[in-house]
């Protein structure tokens, strides 16, 4: 925590010199021409998953855990084209498949990201970033769900690398290149360890529909393709669609199963103004590559989630969560969960 410290306190100065910031401020601070912003989240409750195991006895699981604090601290002085965003905190958020084990989560940097805006379509990012693929937020508190999706949990968390984003009128473009991850232990296959990785991808909006598709290459292991779509049907009606397919490298010739598949539908709705009735409908075709389960005989994955939430404010929250999954055991989860944004 005390090099975190010294991190945050670094990049303060960079920006600040030793001019003294107004310590009473908490959420923004503008101090003649420096702009410092505090924002984040905490997340946390009970969490409770039965497997129904056809050929052993049953498995239970119930824990109380914070699953997500998140600290965001942006930096951007004024005149120079240079901002820069880190996270502290971590997230411990249970998926679909496996309950988190445990209770509180440490506090490590989790991303810092410098910011060089070259004009107003064009900027360079570099240092430990966050991915653009995928839908699901890493830091659930952002989702409409307490746990993560089976197709989100294998999808790409943050990484150092350095990265381009273009905007266009209607369209927008990033690149990225990405050398050493976050989790040492992302994506490895036995003692093989990810090299590098690279990033592709292209968003826009047509006639209301924003879409992102991007390729994420994790080099000499496996492949990511995929695609969300977003849409609000109407005030209240909110509809997103994330696809993604996945291909072992030709580096990998264990595997008997080279591709699998997956799609997650989200519809939400709310009644009134506090009530928001979020779910969750997933079908995964991994085959015999185990991308998602490690057993061959659990080839075909159908899940289900349905999560009521009840909004005190568009910062604090209360939801009650309860979905299965359906794979070579069937699996019930439920979680009673509350969560503050900053």
């Amino acid at each position: 925590m005390r090099k975190n410290s010294y991190i945050i306190f670094i990049i303060i100065i960079f920006f600040h010199g030793t001019n003294t910031i107004n310590a009473d401020e908490v959420k923004s601070v503008v101090k003649k021409d420096i702009n410092i912003e505090i924002s984040g989240g905490i997340s946390g409750g009970n969490y409770l998953s039965i497997s129904i195991n056809k050929q052993s006895k049953n498995s239970y699981n119930n824990i109380y855990t914070v699953s997500n604090f998140l600290l965001v601290f942006n930096v951007k002085k004024n005149n120079i084209p240079l901002s820069i965003e880190s996270g502290i905190g971590n997230s411990l958020a249970s998926t679909t498949m496996e309950i988190s084990s445990e209770i509180l989560p440490s506090l490590n940097i989790q991303f810092v990201d410098f910011i060089f805006s070259i004009s107003d379509n064009i900027n360079f990012e570099t240092g430990l970033l966050q991915p653009n693929s995928g839908y699901e937020d890493t830091y659930t508190y952002n989702n409409q769900h307490s746990t993560v999706a089976i197709l989100a949990s294998q999808q790409p968390f943050n990484a150092m690398g350095i990265r381009t984003n273009i905007s266009l009128k209607k369209f927008g473009l990033f690149g990225g290149f990405y050398k050493n991850r976050l989790d040492t232990q992302e994506y490895s296959f036995g003692t093989t360890l990810p090299s590098v990785s690279y990033e592709l991808g292209l968003k826009g909006r047509i006639t209301g529909i924003n879409f992102t598709l991007y390729h994420y290459h994790i080099n000499n292991i496996r492949n990511l393709t995929g695609v969300v779509i977003e849409k609000k049907i109407t005030n209240s009606t909110f509809l997103a669609l994330n696809i993604d397919c996945w291909k072992w490298s030709s580096d990998i010739k264990q595997m008997k199963g080279r591709y699998s598949t997956g799609v997650t539908l989200y519809i939400s709705r709310f009644f009134g103004k506090y009530i928001e009735i979020p779910v969750r409908a997933e079908y995964i075709n991994q085959k015999l590559s185990k991308i998602y389960t490690d057993s061959k005989k659990s080839t075909v994955i159908y899940g289900l989630t349905i999560t009521p939430t009840y909004h005190f404010t568009d910062k604090i929250y209360i939801r009650i969560e309860g979905g299965l999954v359906n794979s070579i055991n069937n699996r019930l989860f439920s979680s009673v969960e509350t969560g503050i944004k900053f």
